[in-house]
């Protein structure tokens, strides 16, 4: 690293260019011999050095952008949490839609499986996924257990026998085949 005027500094990147940059932008040095060399912080991220969490990489931890990073991650994982903290009540309440439907289902003596109970985007209405010993659209032949559903929860809600990713209706004896 050489000196120069004002903050900047000569180095030789890991590109294997020469540049001249502000010296706050030197982050790190890499030590692999493939491509020894200085890191900027753009080049870092071009590089992904922190994605491959580089065992080469000798970060210049007196420079402000680590104590930046170490704070965005913090950060990102509180909200991670808080976002996980959110959706649990949401997901409580469709593993008991599940329960719920599947005893309905029982009950009504239907040879059907629940798969899961979801709240669709809009909010205003519930899908029942369901699959059966049938691989034809069979829904209409469940459509009570859905009325019952929506009256006793009053949310409009839609019963769905679920694909696969062929298209082909799921059934209970449904096998799926790993390809060579």
């Amino acid at each position: 690293m050489c000196k120069c005027e004002d903050n900047y500094v000569q180095v030789r990147l890991i590109t294997g260019e020469v540049v001249t940059v502000k010296e706050e932008n030197v982050v790190g040095f890499c030590h692999c011999s493939t491509h020894k060399g200085y890191v900027t912080k753009t080049v870092m991220k071009n590089h992904n050095c922190l994605e491959k969490n580089c065992h080469h990489l000798k970060k210049f931890s007196e420079k402000a952008y680590w104590e930046n990073y170490e704070a965005s991650l913090k950060s990102k994982k509180e909200e991670k949490q808080l976002l996980s903290a959110r959706k649990k009540p949401e997901q409580e309440r469709e593993q008991r839609w599940k329960r719920e439907c599947q005893r309905i289902a029982e009950l009504s003596e239907y040879p059907i499986t629940i798969i899961s109970v979801r709240k669709l985007a809009d909010k205003s209405k519930v899908m029942i996924f369901f699959v059966s010993d049938e691989s034809i659209d069979d829904s209409r032949r469940y459509i009570m257990l859905a009325r019952e559903f929506a009256d006793t929860h009053m949310i409009k809600s839609e019963i769905r026998h679920i694909r696969d990713i062929d298209g082909e209706y799921v059934t209970m004896s449904h096998t799926y085949s790993n390809p060579p």
